[in-house]
């Protein structure tokens, strides 16, 4: 029959992964240890809108329709901008609910080749990762 190899040291010698000694504290809903990291043991997590996002299909992307960043006149976001709409043939003088939902999509959620994760999850990261309160509610 076949063989079947077991660990002692709760890691799979295959594919790498580890796990840490069980313990009761991951097991309690008091404890932050056995808690999903996406939600940190509360059921729920944040998520950005994407209508909050662009609140004005109207508006091109040269004219601020994604709201987070119609009021920067330069940046690194803007350069993002220019190298996907060059990359995905797209004009950012069209309105946003005139460009394909295609190239919508890549702004919003990311390419899955070539680098950008997308506005959605650069603002998720954003809200998760920072350790200001002001951050937070801008997001």
């Amino acid at each position: 029959g076949p063989a079947f190899v077991f660990s002692e040291r709760l890691a799979c010698a295959r594919c790498g992964i580890s796990f840490p000694e069980v313990s009761p504290r991951m097991f309690s809903f008091n404890s932050p240890y056995g808690a999903c990291p996406e939600c940190g043991g509360l059921g729920t997590r944040y998520e950005v809108d994407a209508e909050l996002v662009v609140p004005d299909a109207a508006k091109s992307l040269n004219q601020g329709a994604l709201a987070p960043w119609a009021g920067q006149a330069g940046g690194l976001f803007k350069q993002t901008l220019k190298v996907l709409a060059r990359r995905h043939g797209f004009s950012q003088d069209a309105q946003w609910g005139k460009l394909p939902k295609k190239t919508r999509d890549v702004i919003l959620h990311g390419e899955t080749e070539g680098g950008f994760e997308g506005v959605l999850k650069l603002l998720e990261r954003r809200y998760k990762e920072t350790l200001s309160e002001d951050t937070r509610a801008e997001v």
